[in-house]
């Protein structure tokens, strides 16, 4: 086998994958950056699945929150070219696909994964602000039937805070 067809192949950290598979009840929890919660919802969903021979986890989110319908596809992998895992998003927030990447090694194994991406952040503003912002993600599989993925702001000469934590649990 040459060394493109075994970077094209499903490997040892894609098989963490299969465990978030399924369809799920989600909640959603916003925070500012004072550490109070700000909105809350219980009343999403989410199917993940596993697509392009198990190479990556598409999911698609469905759901209602404080500012109205929220949709949310979302796909991640793991790159065997660069060694590290991708993960990326697109809702109906704003016209932004947000491209995370994983420190070079990470492995799910671990039940967990740390994924980095740059983002603008407009403000709540007329005018946008244009703060540039790291979004820390943290992805925590709690096993079979539980996982939790955490957002982290940390804006330039600002600390780090949580901001958003969606809670999946498995539906039977």
């Amino acid at each position: 086998m040459s060394a493109i067809e075994s970077y094209r192949k499903a490997g040892p950290r894609h098989d963490g994958f299969a465990m978030l598979v399924g369809d799920w009840s989600m909640s959603m929890t916003v925070w500012n950056a004072e550490g109070c919660i700000v909105a809350q919802t219980s009343d999403m969903s989410a199917s993940k699945k596993l697509v392009h021979e198990g190479r990556y986890v598409r999911e698609d989110v469905v759901g209602h929150f404080d500012t109205g319908p929220h949709e949310k596809t979302t796909m991640l992998g793991f790159n065997n070219i660069r060694n590290r895992y991708e993960y990326m998003t697109a809702d109906n927030y704003d016209a932004v696909i947000l491209l995370y990447t994983s420190a070079p090694g990470a492995d799910l194994d671990d039940r967990r994964i740390e994924v980095f991406a740059d983002y603008v952040y407009a403000g709540d503003e007329p005018k946008p602000s244009g703060t540039l912002v790291t979004i820390r993600t943290v992805i925590e599989v709690g096993g079979q039937d539980r996982h939790v993925l955490t957002n982290y702001y940390n804006a330039a000469g600002a600390p780090e805070y949580r901001f958003l934590r969606y809670e999946y649990t498995r539906r039977s």
